[in-house]
Parts: C-alpha cells; structure tokens; sequence
C-alpha cells in the first residue's frame, strides 16, 4: 500500500472563498462522505413528516423515507445538496464550521462555482495547460 495521502493525490486541498469573505480548504470527499450524505437527505425527508396530523399518513411517509432508493445525483445538484458536501469536504481542515454556518453561505449567486469545485474533490484534478514535447 502506498503512503501516499488522497489530498496528494488528487491534489487536494483546493481553496474557495465564500460569502463570508472566507478562504476555506476543501479536502478529498470519501465515500464515507457520500454515504452520510444519503443518511443526511434520508433524515430531512424523515424530518418533514413532523407537522403531519393523520399519524398513519405520517408513519406511510416515514416508511417511505426509510426504505426508497435515494437519487443521490438528483440530490446532490440541489442548494441542499451541494451546500451538505461542501461542508464535508471543510470539515476535513476546519471541523469547527458547523451544516447551519455552512447554509448561510451557499446561496443561487455562488452555487454553481461551489458545485464545480466541490464537484472535483476526490478526483484527479488535471492541469489543462500541456506543453508539446519536441521531437528529436
């Protein structure tokens, strides 16, 4: 096994700024982050059941939100979505920002930026700008 670490290979940490006026460190998101995401959506679909009166309605909607399949790509391009993740990826260096800090600053004006870069972590980042090589 090598001993090399995820943010050296996928050349992590990347850095955004936020709302806040902020520069953040974002670190490699695992699977272990993906799968607390689809608990995370699980618990908010679960969470909405809460002001239903009819309790064989809710608990039918509870059921529901337990055991269907998560559409985690769906999920994932929403405000919720790419705010829960980028929260993951900055708790790897500042586990002292907290999900509801984070909601203040993920907004429609900077989602799509948030979404590209978080959208990187974990994967290879290329650099685009290739010199050619000269033939002999």
């Amino acid at each position: 096994m090598s001993d090399e670490k995820i943010e050296d290979i996928t050349q992590s940490p990347l850095e955004i700024e936020l709302n806040d006026g902020k520069i953040y460190k974002l670190g490699a998101i695992g699977l272990i982050d993906f799968g607390d995401f689809a608990q995370y959506i699980r618990s908010q679909k679960i969470a909405l059941t809460d002001n239903i009166k009819d309790k064989e309605i809710q608990f039918k909607m509870i059921d529901k939100a337990m055991y269907e399949p998560i559409d985690l790509d769906k999920e994932y391009g929403t405000v919720n979505g790419v705010c829960y993740m980028c929260w993951k990826a900055i708790q790897k260096y500042q586990p002292e920002v907290d999900l509801s800090y984070m909601n203040q600053l993920v907004d429609l004006n900077n989602l799509n930026k948030i979404r590209i870069i978080v959208g990187n972590l974990g994967r290879k980042v290329e650099n685009p700008i290739k010199k050619a090589k000269v033939n002999p």
